[in-house]
């Protein structure tokens, strides 16, 4: 799945932008960097995607906050009204041929979990001759004779009755838990999903799980979605399971926390991730890195070691993103210049084929992207 081309009028920061995520050629762009100055909207676009396309790909992230009132744009003339204007996002995706054959199969295997709306949606289903689905979402939500639409509810999506496309990467999860995937790999690289990492403001509350699970041990409830995962125990729950996700993998195949080590280590030398240690032979394990001759817990490492950490393991784990979208709001907060350029020669190699669009302030980062082309400047301080 790929976004192709967004427009935004009236959403936060934003009064009206149009946002082109295609190369010279038409192809869609694998990594699109926002660069400007506070203020300038770079969040608000990524939150307007989400916005816009979490009800119907059932996405779920408390990093982004439901929209209210205060999201809509206003004017100091606009302060006295009684309601707001209202805000709109429209925006295009495109499914490969690869993805509609996937998303097609996954219908079929869970069709004795369908509602019976559901299953009358996937029935009359139309066909997407060129891949694409368009769809609009606004503020504030529709009424209608029996009430007001959830926030979250799409105003209009074409071809008509396009919305079990979307519902691929949720169909995908709910079968790949449940075990009833015989090939997981394959439908994870062709399936597109959604993927918000946010500031990493806070990220202590991020990195160690509650209280109450400190004891190594995740419950289900808790492991179905990773926004509610702790990084330490995202990396616990990797640390034998192979790339394959699930069922049976070739002798030779990494695990998913070999491949996280290479690509930290790659990203952060001289430091090191080395995987999960159990301290005295003990029965709970901690994630442990390694500068020189100090080994030293997840905990104690620093904030860039940690946020690159984050991006690797929650593209793995437990919901793995491999054809998908994956918005990042400012993930050079935390980086070192060096390790900053090595993140971004990497990226494209980050969680398989997904399609990136990050924001920054950097002048390191806006200097990579007007190198390879891939910088959309939303203006300078003023």
């Amino acid at each position: 799945m790929r976004l192709l081309e967004l427009t935004i009028s009236g959403f936060r920061a934003l009064d009206s932008i149009a946002l082109p995520l295609c190369d010279d050629f038409g192809a869609p762009r694998p990594l699109t960097v926002l660069a400007g100055p506070n203020g300038s909207g770079k969040t608000s676009i990524l939150f307007a995607i989400v916005q816009t396309l979490r009800g119907l790909l059932r996405y779920q992230t408390a990093r982004v906050p439901l929209p209210d009132d205060l999201d809509v744009r206003r004017t100091r003339a606009d302060l006295l009204a009684a309601r707001p204007d209202e805000a709109l996002c429209h925006l295009t995706l495109q499914f490969d041929a690869d993805e509609v054959s996937a998303i097609r199969e996954l219908w079929d295997l869970s069709a004795d979990q369908h509602r019976d709306n559901e299953q009358q949606a996937i029935r009359n289903v139309p066909d997407l001759p060129n891949g694409r689905v368009q769809i609009t979402w606004g503020y504030p939500p529709e009424r209608t004779p029996v009430g007001v639409r959830p926030s979250w509810w799409a105003r209009d999506i074409s071809p008509r009755g396009a919305h079990p496309w979307l519902w691929g990467y949720g169909l995908l999860i709910r079968l790949w838990t449940r075990g009833r995937l015989v090939e997981p790999r394959r439908y994870f690289q062709a399936v597109g999903g959604l993927r918000f990492y946010g500031q990493h403001r806070d990220l202590a509350s991020e990195v160690q799980p509650p209280d109450d699970a400190d004891d190594g041990q995740i419950t289900t409830e808790r492991s179905v979605n990773s926004a509610d995962l702790s990084l330490r125990e995202v990396l616990l729950s990797v640390d034998r399971r192979p790339v394959s996700g699930g069922g049976s993998a070739a002798p030779d195949s990494p695990t998913i926390a070999e491949l996280i080590t290479s690509k930290f280590n790659q990203v952060c030398a001289p430091r090191r991730y080395i995987g999960v240690r159990y301290p005295g032979g003990g029965p709970v394990g901690h994630p442990y890195l390694e500068h020189n001759d100090r080994t030293y817990p997840l905990h104690y490492a620093s904030a860039g070691e940690q946020v690159v950490l984050d991006h690797l393991a929650r593209l793995s784990y437990p919901s793995p993103l491999g054809n998908g979208i994956v918005l990042m709001d400012e993930p050079d907060l935390h980086l070192h210049p060096t390790w900053l350029r090595r993140w971004f020669q990497l990226l494209p190699e980050i969680g398989g084929d997904n399609q990136y669009i990050v924001t920054t302030q950097s002048p390191v980062l806006r200097e990579l992207a007007v190198r390879d082309n891939i910088l959309f400047d939303l203006g300078e301080l003023g």
